[in-house]
């Protein structure tokens, strides 16, 4: 099981690098996109320091890399109503698109990846494992 997992997650970062390529060029590398993916999930802007620790990053490279997609007006800066010092992460218009159009690209690279049966080729009992192991996994994200 933990092979066919392992194939999965490979498959994964290919097809996020290709629905990237496809969709926004050379304007947004990996690192780039796991920002985006990590402050479109949250439910609050997250502070500056926070997004380093989520990247396991240090905080001047987290805000040089977030400085250069402000620069390309991915993400903007707030200063933190809470904390004078602190310095909030948000989505503009502008990324939630990109966001949102890799994440259709990939869907469909998904879909065309599985053929025909598409999701259904997943029988019912096998539905309940896989939907496991997301919610497990996905608190990387």
């Amino acid at each position: 099981m933990i092979d066919q997992l392992e194939l999965i997650a490979i498959a994964s970062v290919a097809l996020t690098a290709r629905a990237l390529v496809e969709t926004a060029g050379s304007e947004l590398t990996f690192l780039g996109w796991r920002t985006l993916v990590l402050v479109g999930a949250s439910n609050e802007d997250p502070r500056l320091s926070e997004l380093a620790d989520k990247l396991a990053m240090s905080r001047p490279s987290t805000s040089k890399l977030v400085r250069r997609l402000v620069r390309r007006e991915l993400l903007e800066l707030a200063d933190d109503p809470g904390d004078r010092r602190g310095v909030r992460v948000g989505l503009t218009s502008a990324g939630r698109r990109l966001l949102q159009a890799v994440v259709d690209r990939r869907r469909e690279l998904l879909m065309e990846s599985l053929g025909e049966s598409g999701p259904e080729m997943i029988s019912p009992s096998d539905a309940g494992s896989l939907a496991l192991a997301a919610q497990r996994l996905g608190s990387w994200t």
